[in-house]
């Protein structure tokens, strides 16, 4: 009977974990606008150009920069060349994107379970898990057209390995977990540079093992070559940024801003991002509560791991401050601690209606409230979708358009290269008209306005045009 339960137990955890997992594909056919969709709509471009230039992952290339060579400086594009190669087979759909983004984030909860079952326990690394899968930025960016969910796996599985190549030092057969994580963390820090933070708790884990010391040396050279294969590649980046347009996503705007220091603004959006988006309410308590309880001690490792992220969130503050999607290296750490605070009051909450309410609660704040805003794209972006595929068909594939968008989205839904103006007030100056001639002069034919006002602004300065189309709002003109 004992062996019955245990089964029916095992296959209940398991069909819970499989239930959230599912629930991660709720955009899994929409286009990337729900959230962050510029940088969303910028590897979405690269992947679809990356198909038609013989996926060369040296060469990223957006849009954005009509006639020029679109080649911009950014991370080393692995997850855009995967979705590249599902683009080759299956057809250029953004699903294939977000399928990309789901498996790796469900091998980061696979990950995640091994990593804490193998320095903890099993029962606290099935609560972590069902944490991780429960947490609201999670599920708002785990399907999204972005490398992070890529990211985070590939961060996990270098520290898991790690650990396991660490606790075998003394046996031969368990030279395989360095080559891994050599790997995953060249990898990761390809793909995310700040990651090189995850050195502070992998330190801690291998100086408190006591083991040969010769290992050290071993292990030490490896991370110096990964570090050096980092630099080469941020160094082409660079000169690839600078050669062709100045766009860079590891800009320095993304590090240290004492400025935000002083502004309340960002104390007071960084305090909604945290408790509404990253703990929860509920989490946070939980959180808080993982450091006061006495019952479970926890490994220090966790506690450098979770000191190593704080350093980072203060390194690259302004970037942590712009994009959300920063503080998804945070979520694996932090549903350790509330999984580990859960386990400590549980047995004084076992069999008691006020356990079933505090589940209840736990469930809809920590999933429901917060994501809520995210289930449904703007309606006004939906039409331009719909708008840029009926206009895209009346544009030759190889004419140039302009757009006064402001955030380059219509070029990608277009799939044509171009420019794109920012227009304040959505209307028309001398200096928007002279880049319009200038890009004119570059091979510009086609320009889309987003709006009767727009047009009519725009002929006040110009009327040689012809009005290809207009569908709702949006005008399609032909510059003679």
């Amino acid at each position: 009977m004992n062996f019955l339960y245990s089964k029916i137990t095992h296959h209940k955890k398991l069909i819970l974990i499989v239930f959230l997992c599912l629930l991660h594909g709720y955009n899994l056919f929409e286009p990337p606008l729900e959230v962050q969709p510029l940088p969303q709509t910028w590897r979405a471009q690269i992947a679809r150009n990356m198909v038609r230039n013989n996926f060369n992952m040296l060469l990223p290339e957006i849009d954005s920069t009509g006639s020029s060579p679109g080649y911009v400086r950014s991370e080393f594009q692995l997850y855009t060349f995967l979705v590249a190669i599902l683009y080759y087979f299956f057809g250029t759909h953004i699903f294939l994107g977000r399928c990309v983004s789901i498996i790796f984030y469900i091998i980061s909860v696979i990950i995640l379970y091994k990593l804490i079952k193998h320095i903890e326990n099993k029962s606290v690394a099935y609560c972590s898990i069902v944490v991780y899968l429960l947490i609201p930025l999670n599920y708002i960016f785990s399907q999204t057209f972005l490398p992070d969910p890529t990211m985070n796996s590939l961060a996990l599985l270098s520290l898991y390995s790690f650990i396991v190549y660490v606790d075998n030092m003394l046996d031969s057969n368990k030279w395989q977990w360095l080559v891994v994580f050599f790997i995953t963390f060249t990898c990761t820090m390809l793909i995310k540079m700040y990651m090189i933070f995850l050195l502070i708790p992998m330190y801690y884990y291998l100086f408190s093992s006591i083991k040969i010391k010769n290992h050290y040396y071993k292990i030490t050279l490896l991370i110096i070559i990964s570090i050096l294969i980092n630099l080469t590649w941020y160094i082409y980046a660079e000169y690839i940024g600078r050669k062709y347009i100045h766009n860079s996503w590891t800009s320095p705007m993304y590090w240290f801003n004492y400025k935000l220091l002083f502004s309340p603004s960002f104390y007071i959006d960084m305090l909604n991002r945290f408790v509404f988006q990253i703990f929860t309410p509920i989490g946070l308590s939980l959180f808080i509560l993982a450091f006061l309880q006495r019952k479970y001690k926890v490994n220090t490792f966790f506690i450098f791991w979770l000191i190593a992220f704080f350093i980072f969130f203060i390194v690259c503050l302004n970037g942590n401050y712009i994009n959300a999607y920063y503080q998804l290296t945070l979520t694996p750490i932090i549903s350790f601690f509330i999984a580990v605070a859960w386990l400590s009051i549980r047995p004084t909450l076992k069999n008691s209606t006020f356990q079933k309410m505090l589940l209840t609660a736990l469930l809809i704040m920590l999933v429901f409230i917060p994501i809520i805003p995210h289930f449904k794209i703007p309606k006004s972006k939906k039409e331009m979708v719909q708008s840029a595929k009926i206009l895209t068909k009346q544009v030759p594939e190889d004419a140039y358009i302009i757009t006064f968008h402001g955030t380059q989205l219509f070029l990608y839904f277009f799939d044509r290269k171009g420019w794109d103006i920012n227009i304040s007030n959505g209307l028309f100056n001398v200096e928007t008209i002279n880049k319009i001639l200038k890009y004119k002069s570059l091979g510009a034919e086609f320009l889309i306005f987003e709006s009767q006002e727009q047009l009519e602004s725009f002929t006040k300065y110009l009327n040689d045009y012809q009005l290809v189309n207009k569908i709702g709002k949006y005008c399609l003109i032909k510059l003679k």
